[in-house]
């Protein structure tokens, strides 16, 4: 924490490139430890990121373009960010940030649940991408927001990860059963499954229970 506070930049970001994603991890470090806007040594850190990412958002509630890959990443972590930020400090201003920022992950949630770079409804669906907004909306949903689809994309997220495990040994395939170097399923891409569809109420489906035998053999 004294390394970020130290090594902020006079925007409230860090880093120079993706700051608005790196902003975003910032802020739930803090957050994470306790510290928010009325702590006393580390508050106008705290408070500078998130006036930094509050001056991003646009009014399609975007953080970053979501038309680029990162971008897509970057929506999910600073919605996040913001939705924990409002839930741990209640300012007023950011409830309306969080739900403008929601929205743009429930809409960009393809018909069976998946999520894709640019947030593309094709074939092709990214569990490493899903993780991090089933983060998000599990987070906004707690903090109150009242996007009126939320829940519904909540649990339609979690069909998504289940439809990719695999049957023979419970692990989960990071874009798809198929496709070129889509169908590897790996320790770290079957935590994320996991632990998404723990934070999403599902901690005792069988899916989960398989995966967690998985992770039991990591190495």
């Amino acid at each position: 924490l004294e390394w970020l506070r130290i090594n902020q930049n006079q925007d409230g970001s860090w880093g120079t490139s993706d700051k608005e994603a790196m902003a975003g991890l910032g802020i739930l470090t803090f957050l994470a430890h306790g510290e928010t806007t009325a702590s006393e040594k580390y508050g106008p850190t705290v408070e500078r990121a998130i006036r930094f990412l509050v001056a991003k958002q646009n009014e399609k509630g975007e953080f970053a373009k979501t038309d680029t890959t990162g971008g897509t990443y970057s929506q999910a972590i600073c919605v996040y960010a913001i939705s924990e930020a409002y839930g741990m400090t209640r300012i007023p201003s950011l409830k309306s940030v969080m739900e403008k920022g929601v929205q743009l992950l429930i809409d960009g949630q393809q018909p069976k649940g998946g999520y894709d770079y640019k947030f593309v409804k094709g074939t092709r669906r990214d569990t490493s991408l899903g993780g991090w907004c089933c983060q998000a909306m599990k987070a906004a949903y707690i903090a109150g927001a009242e996007n009126a689809r939320l829940h519904d994309a909540m649990e339609l997220a979690v069909q998504d990860m289940k439809s990719v495990q695999k049957a023979d040994d419970g692990s989960f395939y990071y874009s798809g059963s198929t496709g070129a170097g889509g169908g590897h399923a790996t320790h770290s891409i079957t935590a994320v499954a996991v632990l998404s569809m723990q934070l999403l109420g599902h901690d005792e489906d069988a899916e989960v229970k398989r995966g967690m035998d998985f992770l039991g053999d990591a190495k």
